[in-house]
């Protein structure tokens, strides 16, 4: 079984590397090695066509430590399925989506909560 699990993950990894000399930026490659892992541990998917924007949002908050390393992150990924031919969920990053902003926050103050 864990064999399979592990080309379940080399396979997210290929086509993200397929698709990544599309898109030209600085940490790529940390970029697809944190995102790779999040898909293979947090999602059961297996190509990153099926990537929805729940997954987006949700990688924001696992990782509410480095919150403008994840954003950058998400920004990568959703280039790479643009430019990949596959059809990027609709996602809403900026200052605008009040709401996800404020859900991140309380979901920081929570984890800040537990710790104390």
């Amino acid at each position: 079984m864990k064999r399979n699990n592990e080309s379940r993950k080399r396979l997210i990894r290929d086509q993200l590397l397929m698709a990544k000399s599309t898109v030209q930026k600085d940490g790529i490659d940390e970029a697809i090695d944190r995102i790779v892992d999040y898909l293979y541990e947090k999602t059961d998917i297996t190509f990153i066509g099926f990537i929805q924007a729940k997954m987006v949002y949700d990688y924001i908050k696992v990782y509410e430590d480095c919150v403008l390393q994840a954003v950058n992150d998400m920004k990568i990924l959703l280039r790479i399925l643009k430019h990949s031919g596959s059809n990027p969920p609709e996602v809403d990053l900026s200052v605008n989506n009040y709401e996800f902003w404020l859900s991140v926050q309380e979901h920081m103050e929570a984890g800040k909560d537990m710790q104390n």
